[in-house]
């Protein structure tokens, strides 16, 4: 459920590549899992608002969809990979 929630949590939010370094850190720190942080780390800064605006007026709603769909199952997938080592 972590892997979902932080999913969700890095889609929605906007941050920077390197505003996420740290907070991850503090995450894991207060107890959130590895491989959940590696999923906000890969999802937050690669969607951020000006990404998804561009898309969505170059190539329309439906490689939006896709591209937001092929991040979400990549950085699952990664995370729990991540999470196994």
């Amino acid at each position: 459920m972590g892997y979902l929630f932080v999913l969700v949590f890095g889609l929605l939010m906007y941050i920077c590549s390197t505003a996420t370094v740290p907070l991850v850190d503090a995450f894991i720190k207060q107890g959130l899992s590895e491989g959940a942080g590696r999923v906000l780390l890969l999802a937050g800064p690669i969607t951020s608002y000006g990404t998804i605006l561009v898309l969505k007026k170059e190539f329309g709603m439906k490689i939006l969809l896709i591209y937001l769909g092929f991040i979400s199952l990549s950085s699952l997938v990664l995370g729990y990979i991540f999470s196994l080592i």
